[in-house]
Parts: structure tokens; C-alpha cells; sequence
């Protein structure tokens, strides 16, 4: 099951639907809908909605093998700074951005040595952390 929320920087806007998270804590919080994913169709169509909701630039709540994690596109910078204000995260702590390959890497990151190269090389795909 993953949650799914819409967050307004000003803390204005529509209805506040808040399902998981206290208002009073999050009131940037516009909106929020539950996708199940018991079975394959559902988890097949909480991907689609997921996608798009990224792709508008929403934040989309995703379960990991621990916690739940807030996802934007790394590209969009508000999208990114609503992660930031959801958490209460200054923005010097940075976020961890997840890459499919190199190709992907060099369209988020500034820069690129020869060191992480050879490991990206090496252990990718996989749970490397660079």
C-alpha cells in the first residue's frame, strides 16, 4: 500500500483530507488518496497513478524494507522542496536521489569521478551508494 499526498508550499488550498498524518503538523497537505496493491491489476494501476503524480510534480509516499519514504522528481525543484517542507528538513541536509544507470546519473549530478565511475561500473545495478 503506498499514500499518495498533494502539498501546497503556502499551506493553502483545497479540502484537507488528511488519512495518516495529523494536519496540524502538515498543513500543506491538500490532499491524500490509499492505493492497495493486494493483487496484480492493483499494484499495476497504483504504479500508473504514481507515475502520474510524479510527472505533475506531486510527492508520493512509497514503502521501502523499513520506513516510508517521500518520492518527487529529483528534476523539479518544487516537487523537491515540498519533500523538504513536509519533513521540516533544512535544506542543508541534503535528499538521497535514486538513479537507474549512469545515463540518468549525469542529468542530477554536478559532477563525476573516475573512482565512482569504476564502482557504478562494477556494482550496478544494485544497492550502491554513491
Amino acid at each position: 500500500m503506498w499514500l499518495q499526498a498533494s502539498f501546497n508550499l503556502a499551506g493553502k488550498g483545497g479540502p484537507h483530507d488528511n488519512l495518516w498524518v495529523d494536519e496540524a503538523s502538515f498543513p500543506m497537505i491538500v490532499h491524500t488518496s490509499i492505493a492497495t496493491t493486494s493483487d496484480a491489476a492493483s499494484r499495476e494501476q497504483a504504479l500508473v497513478d504514481a507515475v502520474e503524480f510524479l510527472t505533475a510534480g506531486q510527492v508520493v509516499a512509497l514503502p521501502s524494507e523499513t520506513v516510508y519514504g517521500l518520492a518527487a522528481d529529483a528534476l523539479d525543484r518544487k516537487a523537491v522542496a515540498r519533500i523538504f517542507e513536509a519533513k521540516g528538513r533544512p535544506s542543508t541536509n541534503p535528499l538521497i536521489v535514486h538513479v537507474a544507470d549512469e545515463g540518468m546519473l549525469e542529468t542530477c549530478a554536478a559532477s563525476w569521478c573516475s573512482i565512482a565511475a569504476l564502482l557504478a561500473k562494477h556494482f550496478w545495478p544494485g544497492p550502491l551508494t554513491l
